[in-house]
């Protein structure tokens, strides 16, 4: 069965109570109308628990108000799935010090993730314009938009040898300095202006554009800076990435198992009031929770939906209500036969249509079932559907693709978080000019309230990058309460 998830438009007040995954942590009662302590932390993804953390090591009482019934936020593992697949905060990489390093207090443990294999089997084979193409014959293939030795690249990889081709800094901090954001232009400005051309560009950036919805809408200089981060991954000559034991959602359980302090599950909130005395938050059912300041961690996509008193003002309220987030889709997809047999060709495909990525999940020696990842413009198709409609249609265009699937494969679970209301996207981008404009502002405290999340990161991504932001925010309140 396909999980079905309730339509973005649906009500607060009706979603506080859907059970969107199951958790082994129950809510904690709420004895009084009113809870208070120092900090009222408002979301129980990773940069809120990290803060929660180190505030209950510094002597500080914490409260922690979740909209979920589980913790983790956008780090959601599948446990009751075969392999585990991560429906978001999908990678552990060399470079997240933070995460690796709370793994190690709570005494989580990780393996070298399970990579190579067969590539006969394990690999992919690239669907263009409905055509199967082997990587083998990609480089003199007709379909080849790419020019001279760019031929030879693969269309998955493109995106990333172009980046690390004209990148204009190499480090993780210096994306946010004027001299380089003053020329900030869209990915498709940037590589049309270095000569390739607009077909090329479709291809290699707008198919499965992992950041954004198309290279029209995406920061130049907000790549650079994800392809930094991605290639430090591999500062020892090979990328090393970690397979964590329970999956990654092992971490924000344990981090929350460990707090003193409540934690509110199924509590979403519909405002937040602040003076100089202190805060409060008011959750959409009416309780309400007391702090001497509120961490507020929500992505801004589902932030700009709660009421501020006194407002946010200038251009923090506008990237509140204007930062982009990225679409994705993912589905699970259970594997009857071995339909690579039947048609000679890897398991996993590369497509510039509906399919989009799906990779073949394995064990030690055979696949176990097929994950399926789209982002950008056919993401946002199949999350106008129903999952279940979504999910018919993408083993539909599978089979079309590829006849051997047919009657071969089903998914078992879909999952878009554009149609999470407590999400409301993947994570977030930059459209070009955002950095320069928002910046600076978006993450300064206003009076009482301080921000956290991943889009508030100054050198990181991802899972490492929310737990930078709650780090930051944990220490900045510290100085003031």
């Amino acid at each position: 069965m396909i999980n079905l998830t309730l339509p973005r438009r649906t009500s607060l007040k009706f979603l506080s109570g859907a059970a969107l995954a199951t958790s082994a942590l129950t809510a904690r009662p709420l004895h009084a109308a009113t809870k208070e302590a120092d900090v009222i932390i408002v979301g129980a993804g990773l940069s809120g628990l990290i803060a929660a953390c180190i505030l209950e090591e510094q002597g500080k009482t914490v409260v922690v108000v979740e909209a979920k019934d589980r913790v983790g936020g956008r780090c959601y593992t599948m446990t009751d799935l075969p392999g585990r697949p991560e429906a978001g905060g999908s990678s552990v990489g060399s470079m997240y010090a933070r995460f690796l390093d709370w793994c190690d207090r709570f005494g989580i443990k990780r393996t070298g993730e399970q990579g190579g294999g067969k590539p006969e089997v394990f690999g992919q084979v690239y669907n263009i314009k409905g055509q199967n193409i082997l990587r083998k014959d990609w480089a003199s293939h007709a379909l080849n938009p790419f020019q001279g030795d760019d031929k030879k690249i693969t269309p998955d990889g493109f995106r990333f040898q172009m980046l690390e081709r004209y990148k204009s800094f190499d480090d993780l901090e210096s994306w946010v300095e004027p001299k380089l954001t003053k020329d900030d232009t869209s990915m498709f400005d940037l590589f049309r202006a270095k000569g390739h051309s607009d077909e090329a560009i479709s291809l290699g950036i707008g198919a499965n554009p992992g950041y954004g919805h198309t290279p029209y809408d995406l920061s130049s200089v907000h790549m650079f800076h994800v392809w930094n981060f991605a290639k430090s991954q591999a500062l020892g000559g090979t990328p090393q990435f970690w397979d964590i034991d329970g999956g990654n959602q092992s971490l924000p359980k344990a981090m929350a198992k460990s707090l003193k302090g409540d934690i509110f599950l199924k509590t979403p909130i519909a405002a937040v009031r602040s003076d100089a005395r202190g805060a409060e938050v008011i959750a959409a059912d009416g309780r309400t929770f007391k702090g001497k300041a509120v961490l507020m961690t929500l992505p801004f996509s589902a932030l700009r939906f709660v009421a501020f008193d006194p407002g946010l003002h200038g251009v923090q309220a506008e990237a509140v209500n204007t930062l982009p987030y990225g679409t994705c889709w993912h589905a699970f997809l259970s594997v009857k036969g071995k339909f690579w047999e039947a048609d000679s060709m890897p398991a996993g495909m590369w497509s510039d249509g509906l399919v989009g990525r799906v990779s073949a999940m394995r064990n030690e020696q055979d696949v176990i079932g097929l994950y399926a990842f789209l982002t950008g413009k056919q993401a946002m198709r199949l999350s106008r559907m129903s999952l279940e409609a979504g999910g018919a249609a993408y083993v539909a265009e599978l089979a079309k693709q590829r006849p051997s699937t047919k009657g071969q494969v089903k998914v078992e679970r879909a999952w878009s978080w554009v149609n999470d209301p407590y999400a409301g996207g993947m994570y977030a981008y930059w459209r070009p000019g955002m950095i320069a404009k928002f910046k600076d502002s978006m993450a300064k405290p206003a009076g009482k309230i301080h921000f956290a999340g991943e889009h508030t990161s100054d050198s990181t991504r991802g899972l490492e990058g929310a737990l930078e932001s709650g780090e930051r925010a944990a220490y900045e309140m510290l100085e003031k309460i």
